[in-house]
């Protein structure tokens, strides 16, 4: 398969992955809303900010630049959010192994796509 086909099949797993994930975090959700984590909301700033430089993309830093400044205006509600894994249930234990491994495929679609194209 040449790399054209490889690019369109990840993206068509990581579009089925992220609307499964959708659906599950849709339907899932029971009792009250707890509000934006802003502590993850800074390290994912943090993150956004630091791929935008080498990989030169003006549009990515700025979103990791806002994302940063709101979290960093909220800093006073980071440990509002925060819990500890003993305290999570088999189900919250079974949506973080879901979101990790959608991640894991993902990162393995883009390594396959990367080294095809050699």
């Amino acid at each position: 398969m040449d790399t054209t086909g490889w690019t369109l099949v990840s993206v068509v797993i990581m579009l089925v992955m992220v609307a499964l994930l959708t659906l599950y975090v849709f339907f899932s959700h029971k009792g009250p809303s707890r509000g934006p984590d802003y502590y993850s909301l800074f390290i994912m700033g943090l993150l956004w900010l630091a791929l935008g430089f080498p990989l030169d993309s003006a549009v990515l830093s700025l979103v990791g630049a806002v994302l940063m400044l709101i979290a960093w205006m909220h800093r006073d509600r980071w440990e509002a959010n925060r819990r500890a894994l003993a305290d999570m249930t088999s189900q919250q234990w079974r949506a973080r192994a879901i979101i990790i491994g959608a991640g894991l495929l993902a990162l393995l679609a883009a390594l396959i796509v990367a080294f095809t194209r050699r």
